[in-house]
């Protein structure tokens, strides 16, 4: 408030100063809590079952989380629904005679009914899920049985690749 004290002059500039310290400590706890939020662990965990006939490694861009080697006709989690550095949501699969890529397949999971979700440890959330030889995943119950397929399951690869991977056998 002006008291007539001190210039009008004086006290805009002063007026201008708070309200700009205000917005800036807005904006940065505002990115504070973006950045601990992409930070945090997946919330969700995909238990892949491997139903191709072969050994499969699931990798991710940059290999962040490392990538995940499940043997045929195992279960083991991957975590597919997370997007590193900002990098478009993508993973791939491969076996040792074929490669499949998916894009655009986190709207699918996370419109999976509570019905089929599990809770586990630490609030983190588990999706059960099965690749089939054609590279297509389904979702499963919690108890790796056969469900009525939700939106956008199965899912198919974008692209497919089938010839020798190099590197993989089985």
């Amino acid at each position: 408030m002006f008291s007539g004290k001190l210039p009008l002059w004086e006290v805009e500039i002063d007026c201008v100063l708070r309200s700009k310290s205000n917005y800036v400590t807005k904006r940065v706890l505002a990115a504070l809590c973006i950045a601990s939020l992409t930070a945090c662990a997946p919330t969700f965990d995909v238990q892949l079952r491997n139903d191709t006939g072969h050994t499969l490694v699931v990798a991710t861009p940059l290999g962040k989380p490392p990538d995940i080697g499940i043997a045929s006709g195992a279960t083991a989690p991957v975590d597919i629904l997370v997007a590193p550095d900002g990098i478009m949501e993508r993973f791939s699969v491969m076996t040792p005679q074929d490669s499949w890529t998916y894009l655009g397949y986190l709207r699918a999971f996370l419109a999976v009914p509570t019905s089929l979700r599990e809770q586990s440890d630490f609030s983190t959330t588990c999706i059960h899920a099965r690749i089939d030889p054609r590279g297509r995943i389904y979702l499963l119950s919690q108890r790796n049985q056969p469900v009525p397929q939700t939106p956008g399951f199965p899912i198919i690869p974008q692209t497919h690749r089938h010839g020798k991977v190099v590197g993989l056998t089985d």
